[in-house]
């Protein structure tokens, strides 16, 4: 993407609304190599001039969108961790997030998933979560907490692959449902969160685990 002055952001932001909701839009028709600048833009409403001035093309926009995902994912996160823990819904509330933005960005992810960069998506997932966790534990995440952590992601990413390969027969609700009671059966994040040592929390810092 290319940088744009800070006076420019709030019409950058929102040039960059319109041309990102386009695109998923047309990638529900279409393969992303049968979209061209000239459709996108009369969907979006806006010139190609504008568009060239915000990315160098079609991939460039397809990447930042991409890291849209990515940082609205994290936002969630970060909400979700900034609140007192409760240990009954926390696996049940993390799906539920994971599912619902595959769902808002489905062309998007269902393109990661379709050519061959899943490991990569995979990675930034698990690494999204890994930090926000870290983040609540001060940077004292312990080596067997990241470990299973990175599991626990590991496996989502495959339920979501498996999801989209299905054409979405449940709903994003359902689907963390399903998850959550397989997690409980086999394998509890909330008990492994709670074997972290509690930390004290200072001004501004994040609630601990309780």
């Amino acid at each position: 993407m290319k940088h744009i002055s800070r006076d420019d952001e709030p019409r950058k932001r929102k040039t960059n609304q319109r041309l990102n909701k386009a695109l998923i839009e047309l990638l529900k028709k279409k393969p992303v190599n049968e979209i061209t600048v000239k459709e996108l833009t009369e969907r979006a409403g806006v010139s190609r001039c504008v568009f060239y001035l915000h990315y160098d093309n079609l991939l460039d926009m397809l990447n930042s969108v991409e890291e849209e995902m990515f940082a609205k994912y994290q936002t969630y996160m970060r909400e979700l961790f900034s609140k007192e823990i409760n240990h009954d819904t926390l696996v049940l509330d993390i799906l539920r997030i994971s599912f619902q933005i595959t769902l808002d960005y489905l062309p998007i992810t269902r393109l990661t998933y379709s050519d061959g960069s899943h490991p990569q998506y995979l990675r930034k997932y698990a690494n999204i979560l890994l930090s926000e966790v870290n983040a609540l534990f001060q940077g004292k995440l312990s080596e067997r907490t990241r470990s299973i952590l990175f599991f626990y992601a590991s496996g989502t990413a495959m339920f979501i692959r498996e999801w989209i390969q299905s054409d979405l027969s449940k709903s994003p609700a359902e689907m963390a449902e399903m998850v959550n009671s397989i997690i409980k059966n086999h394998f509890d994040l909330a008990n492994v969160l709670e074997t972290q040592q509690e930390l004290p929390v200072g001004s501004g810092q994040r609630k601990a685990v309780k």
